[in-house]
């Protein structure tokens, strides 16, 4: 399993199956340090005798709101 951004993080990298089986595993976005704006990625799934699957991951960030008090006390 391979992911195109860094900001992309896989519950699992490696691991392996009995022919037909299944497994799952989980892929979040991490916005630290990313100016608002919108992102894509993928995430590719390879196996020994299949064709490889790409899922296409993407997400937006978003500035926080600056929040004023007046008055301050």
């Amino acid at each position: 399993i391979a992911k195109s951004a860094a900001w992309l993080t896989l519950s699992k990298t490696a691991g392996s199956l009995a022919q037909d089986g299944s497994d799952t595993f989980s892929v979040s976005a991490d916005p630290a340090g990313l100016a608002s704006g919108n992102y894509s990625g993928t995430v590719t799934v390879n196996a020994m005798g299949r064709p490889s699957r790409t899922i296409a991951v993407s997400f937006s960030v978003t500035a926080a709101d600056d929040l004023t008090v007046s008055p301050a006390n």
